[in-house]
C-alpha cells in the first residue's frame, strides 16, 4: 500500500514560500485592501478613528510648536527643560 500524501501545497512549494517569507496556508493581507474586514461597519469606524487620532496628534502638535514660538528664548529653554525631566527614566 503506498503510503500517504500530505494534503495542501507541496513540500518544495512549502520551502520556497517560507523562503520568500510567506506562510503557508495563511493569506496577509492589510486591512485597507482586505474588502471582507472593511465592509463591517466597526472595521470602517476603527480606521477612521484611526485617521482622526494621527490628525489630531499632529494639531497639537502644530499649536505647541505655535505657542513655543511665541515664548522668549529663555522661556522656551525652561519648557524643554521640564519636558526633559519629565521623560526622564534614569
Amino acid at each position: 500500500m503506498p503510503p500517504k500524501k500530505e494534503g495542501g501545497a507541496s513540500k518544495k512549494k512549502k520551502v520556497n514560500m517560507e523562503k520568500n517569507g510567506h506562510n503557508p496556508g495563511q493569506k496577509k493581507t492589510p486591512l485597507a485592501n482586505n474588502t471582507s474586514q472593511t465592509k463591517s461597519p466597526i472595521a470602517s469606524l476603527i480606521l477612521e478613528v484611526a485617521k482622526l487620532t494621527k490628525m489630531q496628534a499632529i494639531l497639537n502638535l502644530i499649536r505647541r510648536f505655535q505657542a513655543l514660538a511665541k515664548l522668549s528664548l529663555s522661556d522656551r529653554n525652561k519648557v524643554f527643560a521640564r519636558d526633559n525631566r519629565q521623560y526622564k527614566m534614569f
